[in-house]
């Protein structure tokens, strides 16, 4: 633990009109966070600041990452294009870098982030409007566990998604979303030279953590009618399915067992089906 930490962060935003149709923006990043003695719990109760980590804990100790010392670094890249009053586009491109510094060389280290979007409206008429977009995005963390254990932890997400709005008549609104999300969570694992010869013999025969895939699929439509100037109705109705991996809640037909032996399973194929109506009166 700490008492207190402190971060100090600066940033440089470029704004520039490319032409009359697009314009963009760059801006760049970066934070420096320390703080305090760390603190150590006594055998009995209360904490004792420590002046030198490196000999006051064990050189296994792990320490909270939203607690250490942290440089960050990030890029944010923005383009808007409008080529007329129907259509704009807008893109994004983010990349990024947590670098850690602990009293020991385990837990968390560094990690690194992209992310790229492109977002679009397009007016099909005075009443009707489209809506898409698309982003895929990708983050890693790499840790070192005691025994000489390395892992990087990557997530990768890949998004989109088509919307249309309009108004049939001056009183009715309705509207759609279909929208798909896929993740994946990769657990990469290696060991250092001297870790031992029965983490080596685990490794090689499980080959470590299974990956994790999430997916959804989702259908979204609703509707608002005016019944008059203070009172309006509407309806909602939403459709998904998602397929889920988890081994946290079991794995290969086992299912996850508590203290107590009670067990809890994970259907892998999930759907769901929402019906909502509602009456809204303006005074």
């Amino acid at each position: 633990m700490r008492q207190n930490t402190d971060e100090t962060g600066l940033y440089a935003e470029l704004h520039k009109v490319m032409s009359e149709t697009f314009t963009g923006s760059i801006r760049l990043s970066g934070s420096q966070r320390d703080g305090s003695n760390w603190l150590k719990p006594n055998p009995g109760a209360g904490v004792t600041e420590v002046s030198d980590p490196s000999t006051a804990f064990s050189s296994s100790a792990i320490f909270s990452p939203t607690l250490a010392d942290r440089r960050q670094e990030k890029i944010k890249l923005y383009g808007n294009w409008q080529p007329d009053e129907k259509l704009a586009l807008q893109f994004t491109a983010e990349g990024g870098t947590n670098k850690y510094t602990m009293p020991t060389a385990y837990a968390l280290q560094n990690t690194r982030l992209s992310l790229y979007s492109v977002d679009g409206t397009y007016a099909i008429s005075d009443n009707w409007n489209l809506t898409a977009y698309a982003s895929w995005g990708q983050q890693t963390q790499n840790q070192a566990r005691p025994a000489g254990s390395v892992m990087a932890f990557e997530t990768t997400n890949t998004s989109a998604g088509l919307g249309v709005t309009g108004k049939p008549t001056s009183k009715l609104e309705v509207g759609g979303t279909l929208s798909y999300v896929n993740e994946k969570s990769v657990y990469a694992q290696s060991l250092e030279t001297y870790a031992g010869a029965d983490s080596a013999a685990l490794l090689a025969a499980t080959g470590g953590l299974p990956s994790i895939t999430f997916r959804q699929t989702a259908l979204k439509l609703f509707g608002k009618y005016d019944l008059d100037k203070n009172s309006v109705i509407g309806a909602n109705l939403v459709y998904a399915r998602v397929l889920s991996n988890d081994w946290a809640w079991g794995w290969n037909g086992t299912p996850y067992t508590y203290g107590d032996n009670t067990t809890m399973s994970l259907n892998q194929n999930q759907s769901m089906t929402y019906v909502g109506v509602t009456y809204t009166y303006k005074f």
